[in-house]
């Protein structure tokens, strides 16, 4: 599927629509541009994936890059993405997906890596995007989602050496389910330190004073796919969800 989206991204003069694609298991909606660019949306078994392909070719060895994307607003933010072979993988497929539905345009922003200057591109994106739900209702994603306004893209990928021992809030919020964003400086060892609550749903649950407590019990492995930096900062999200 990757060799695929490489080659749409080389036709030249690419008309901007989206196109369908079906194999098995496998849909896809897919875009290509004649910068050399091309977006895709996925569903394979279930799972959807958004994939850009013919960015600047990240660090050697890295498994995880920094973009600038105008998502979930118009303005430009930073977010981490994974890399995958060539092409450049969302860690918030339908956060993304659904946001390709309703802009007019996509900008991406390449920050510059091993001496190679920032790149910035600007997407138009077209209005009929039937193939692109065709793909979102393959994976059962909703087409609309208001939770989609608080996205954080500024959230780190963390991967822990020791799991934080999660401890739910004395009085469960409605539903058993409840959030919090931390942002937390890394100690020695990879212990987070300096912890504080940036949001907490639902409000005034009492999650975000466990969580606080919780995350301390946590040790990092890796963030966005590096080694923990001691002063580091990072923001990371802690979800509990009792099932009665």
């Amino acid at each position: 599927m990757i060799g695929i989206l490489a080659a749409a991204a080389l036709q030249a003069d690419a008309p901007v629509e989206w196109t369908a694609l079906q194999q098995d298991n496998i849909q896809v909606a897919e875009l290509a541009y004649d910068v050399g660019i091309a977006l895709a949306v996925i569903c394979r078994d279930d799972q959807l994936m958004v994939a850009i392909t013919g960015l600047p070719d990240p660090a050697p060895g890295a498994k995880f890059r920094k973009l600038e994307v105008n998502i979930p607003g118009a303005e430009l933010q930073a977010s981490t993405w994974r890399i995958q072979g060539k092409a450049t993988i969302s860690l918030a497929p339908a956060v993304y997906a659904r946001r390709l539905r309703t802009a007019d345009h996509l900008t991406v922003r390449a920050p510059a890596e091993e001496g190679e200057p920032a790149r910035r591109y600007e997407l138009a994106l077209p209005s009929d995007h039937l193939a692109l739900d065709q793909t979102l209702e393959a994976c059962d994603v909703p087409l609309v989602l208001e939770t989609d306004l608080t996205y954080d893209p500024t959230i780190s990928a963390v991967t822990w050496a020791t799991s934080p021992r999660i401890t739910p809030p004395n009085r469960l919020p409605p539903g058993g389910y409840a959030e919090v964003v931390l942002e937390c400086t890394v100690g020695a060892r990879g212990r987070p330190e300096n912890c504080r609550a940036i949001r907490e749903q639902p409000a005034n649950s009492g999650f975000a004073r466990s969580a606080l407590l919780s995350i301390r019990t946590g040790r990092l492995g890796l963030i966005d796919g590096g080694p923990p930096p001691v002063g580091g900062v990072f923001r990371t999200r802690l979800t509990i969800n009792v099932v009665n």
